[in-house]
């Protein structure tokens, strides 16, 4: 009888799912701020749709899998419409495809929350909480306290989930949860020497710490 893993386990390489799946999860929160604010992009916005388009690309060649989800919501649908932003496509082109680029990264982080020995629903939060936690380090202070709540609320529900599951690894639920908000609630007591811009790092760090520990 052969009691090997099955193959989406058996390689390294699945561990890096929480890239691609934070990296979809940082798409859907992009353009639903765009689509919330129909302002020009700043460059940070432009660096966030970058390094979540770099995280897509890593996940898909790591895993030699580029379909579904992951492919068509993690890197075409949000490329479309970067695109129509960057050339000045009408607004009613660029807020269609900001809708899809949406729903292309929700799809995403549910393709790759399926990857590795956690459940759909838990990776799901993981990688909704990190990519709030990543965009809200981008936004301008005027944006953090709305962006910064939502994250704050997703990396509770995340570290929530972690508690009740049980056993319980402090040191990884310290870096998942409990450091990215405490930057958080820095940034926003002290937007004048904000280190918001670590909580999304720091989260992501935790991530592939916990994903190495399994």
């Amino acid at each position: 009888m052969n009691d090997s893993p099955p193959p989406s386990l058996s390689t390294p390489s699945w561990r890096m799912a929480a890239l691609p799946a934070a990296g979809g999860g940082l798409v859907l929160w992009l353009f639903m701020s765009r689509l919330a604010h129909a302002a020009t992009p700043s460059a940070n916005w432009w660096f966030g749709l970058g390094l979540a388009l770099l995280m897509a690309g890593v996940g898909c060649v790591l895993r030699r899998s580029a379909s579904g989800g992951r492919f068509w919501g993690g890197l075409v649908a949000p490329v479309l419409a970067g695109a129509a932003l960057g050339f000045g496509a009408p607004n009613s082109i660029t807020m269609g495809l900001a809708v899809l680029a949406c729903v292309g990264g929700a799809a995403a982080v549910l393709d790759w929350a399926q990857e590795g020995p956690r459940s759909q629903v838990a990776g799901s939060v993981d990688a909704l909480a990190a990519g709030a936690t990543l965009l809200a380090g981008l936004v301008p202070a005027a944006a953090a306290p709305v962006i910064g709540a939502i994250a704050g609320a997703l990396l509770g529900l995340a570290i929530g989930m972690r508690l009740a599951r049980g056993p319980r690894h402090w040191p990884t639920i310290a870096l998942v949860g409990l450091a990215p908000l405490a930057l958080l609630a820095q940034g926003l007591a002290w937007p004048g020497a904000s280190l918001a811009w670590l909580a999304g790092p720091l989260c992501m760090v935790g991530l592939l710490a916990e994903a190495n520990r399994r």
